[in-house]
């Protein structure tokens, strides 16, 4: 379906894990901090799968909403009507 021009695809459960972005927009949340938030602990530190998950995101919502902070983390590009598309 469209919302404000996007195409919203239906989100896998690990995806819809993934709203922390949305709690905090702008702010770079780290690897490890995305890692116990969705999965707990049961990944190492150094698994891709967060790579994995934020290249499913990027691939329904666009490449160009969560921006890469290297060896940091990953931060959703803030957006003043970002709460207005995510309400639709």
């Amino acid at each position: 379906s469209m919302a404000g021009g996007l195409c919203l695809n239906p989100l896998t459960q690990n995806e819809v894990e993934l709203e922390l972005f949305l709690r905090y927009p702008g702010q770079v949340l780290s690897r490890e901090r995305l890692l116990s938030h969705v999965w707990g602990y049961d990944y190492s530190p150094g698994s891709n799968i967060i790579d994995v998950y934020v290249g499913y995101l990027r691939k329904k919502l666009g490449k160009d909403l969560i921006k890469t902070v290297r060896g940091i983390g990953h931060c959703l590009k803030f957006r003043g009507d970002w709460a207005a598309i995510v309400r639709t």
